[in-house]
């Protein structure tokens, strides 16, 4: 074919894109940033594809560069939201991305390797240009569904846009068989097996969680994310793969939303001071899974208290406890006790 009639290159570098455009640029483009309210490291107010029209809140990080709504449960980075505004897919948000803020590099095809055939290098651009939505393979597993902790890396997403990649953790595609909900080794936690096998744990025998009572950790709306592996041989000590980032999540959520309509919810650090609390009678608990409260958390908390805005922080006296108070109490109505003291 002459020079002249091929075709215009369709290529862009999804990667070059979003490091050239900030969420914020996007937002501005769209005369959206009025109506938005600046909080933390970004904006929060209502959703643009909802036009106001849900309670839970639109949220935006400039440090991660990404947005999520509550409401749509949805989120990802620029090419998304564009994608999800002019209703077209990751590869043209991307383009109409790199014309709009002239974004040069991203229209540059890969480089040519010296001696590589032309029809692999075709092959490897329209994968490129096409990988809109493409999951990544899953996780590698064991024969027993178990997750390893050694050998490669499982394999990233093959698009750089994938819905949501920066401020949500993947939905897992295995569970865990054969937990023992029964096991000796569990006695010392003071539960019996009725409640250990309420919130679906057992002791796990092999694998990364290997020697602990694996629990399950789930999104608001129920889907399996992760297990935390709780050490039987240190009270503090807990165990979490490594791609799963628990400052997005609040453990227990999807049980405690019903509840927390009516009355608000409780917070708690430790998972298993969740149990305790159900097992006591207050099953509207969720826990941090750490002492601090991420922005996320935060997010989700003031989302799902209910009409009345409650929040009942059972907490020892720390720095981090009156943090996370100060935090709160400017969105709900906040009730402070030390957790022991409450059960006294």
């Amino acid at each position: 074919m002459p020079k002249s009639a091929r075709k215009p290159s369709t290529y862009v570098d999804f990667k070059a894109v979003k490091a050239a455009v900030s969420i914020e640029a996007v937002l501005e483009r769209y005369e959206l940033l009025d109506d938005l309210e600046a909080k933390d490291d970004g904006y929060s107010g209502d959703c643009p594809f909802h036009e106001g029209e849900s309670q839970r809140p639109f949220h935006v990080s400039l440090s991660k560069n990404a947005w999520y709504c509550f409401g749509c449960e949805e989120g990802g980075n620029v090419l998304d939201f564009v994608a999800r505004m002019e209703d077209v897919s990751i590869k043209k948000a991307a383009q109409l991305l790199a014309e709009w803020f002239e974004v040069e590099s991203a229209r540059k095809g890969p480089k040519r390797q010296r001696g590589k055939p032309k029809a692999a290098e075709a092959d490897s651009e329209g994968a490129a240009a096409d990988s809109e939505g493409a999951a990544a393979e899953d996780e590698a597993l064991s024969d027993s569904q178990e997750p390893h902790t050694e050998g490669p890396e499982p394999a990233k997403r093959a698009s750089e846009g994938d819905p949501g990649e920066e401020f949500a953790n993947r939905p897992l595609g295995f569970s865990l068989k054969n937990l023992d909900a029964g096991h000796e080794l569990l006695e010392p936690l003071g539960f019996d097996r009725d409640t250990i096998e309420r919130f679906e744990a057992g002791y796990c025998a092999k694998g990364m969680m290997k020697g602990c009572l694996a629990i399950p950790i789930h999104s608001p709306t129920g889907e399996l994310l992760a297990y935390a592996g709780k050490a039987l041989d240190n009270d503090d000590e807990y165990k979490y793969p490594p791609k799963f980032d628990r400052s997005l999540e609040l453990y227990n959520l999807h049980r405690a939303i019903e509840l927390a309509e009516e009355d608000g919810l409780i917070l708690v650090a430790d998972i298993l001071d969740v149990w305790r609390l159900t097992v006591a009678g207050f099953p509207k608990a969720v826990a941090l899974m750490s002492d601090e409260m991420s922005s996320r958390q935060e997010a989700l908390l003031t989302s799902f208290v209910g009409e009345h805005q409650r929040v009942l922080v059972l907490w020892p006296k720390t720095a981090e406890r009156d943090a996370i108070v100060k935090r709160l109490a400017s969105q709900a109505y906040v009730k402070v006790m030390d957790l022991n003291e409450f059960f006294a």
